[in-house]
């Protein structure tokens, strides 16, 4: 059985897999996205690519964008 922090890593990874297959279905690059919330494009890059742990506010501004 996978643990509360594993689960929440996994909950998260999906909410950015799903935040990234939107920006992409809207045909929003990541510059503009990057624009939109005042993250470096390379922040946008990292989330997208589960490199980086987004706070819940930086996943709430990209979906807001």
């Amino acid at each position: 059985m996978l643990s509360n922090k594993r689960k929440n890593q996994t909950r998260v990874n999906r909410i950015i897999l799903a935040l990234k297959n939107a920006r992409i279905k809207d045909g929003i690059s990541r510059y503009k996205l990057a624009q939109l919330t005042g993250l470096s494009n390379a922040s946008i890059t990292n989330i997208e690519e589960l490199k980086q742990n987004p706070t819940l506010s930086t996943l709430i501004e990209m979906a807001i964008a």
